[in-house]
């Protein structure tokens, strides 16, 4: 069963004979949480905290229910263009990098362009090479060659 908090809206804060809290103008004022809908009881930050509705017929024609789902929020990858990029879970894999898009090809397609566009004068200067994770890799766009 999912669960989560419910947030209404009152008119603060007229109480009836009762002692129950009500609307007499039909003006919304105040955010709150439902508590128990059986009993119209609605949790305040200001004391009481927990306040008795005279009827649910008081609050907001509206309510926002509020869902807390834990979730890892992974930051894209800064890449240079022509970064060799390793897929190190799952079956692996092996892409180029340009211009916001993995290249993915065959395996020995990849590593020429990758030694051809990084060649300078016979040698490799800086390439970068970086290990990316299943969750990282599927950020990016492909394509192939």
């Amino acid at each position: 069963m999912e669960t989560g908090a419910v947030q209404v809206y009152v008119n603060a804060w007229h109480k009836n004979d009762e002692g129950k809290y009500y609307n007499p103008t039909g003006n919304i004022t105040h955010a709150t949480e439902a508590v128990d809908y059986d009993t119209c009881k609605i949790y305040d930050t200001y004391e009481p905290k927990i306040k008795e509705l005279a009827s649910w017929d008081d609050i907001g024609s509206w309510a926002l229910k509020i869902n807390i789902i834990e979730k890892n929020m992974i930051e894209k990858p800064n890449l240079e263009n022509n970064t060799l990029v390793l897929l190190v879970e799952g079956a692996g894999g092996i892409g180029l990098y340009l211009d916001d898009k993995i290249i993915i090809d065959d395996n020995a397609k990849i590593l020429a362009v990758f030694m051809a566009r990084n060649a300078k004068y016979g040698k490799f200067k800086e390439a970068d090479v970086r290990s990316l994770t299943q969750e990282q890799w599927d950020l990016f766009d492909k394509r192939s060659l």
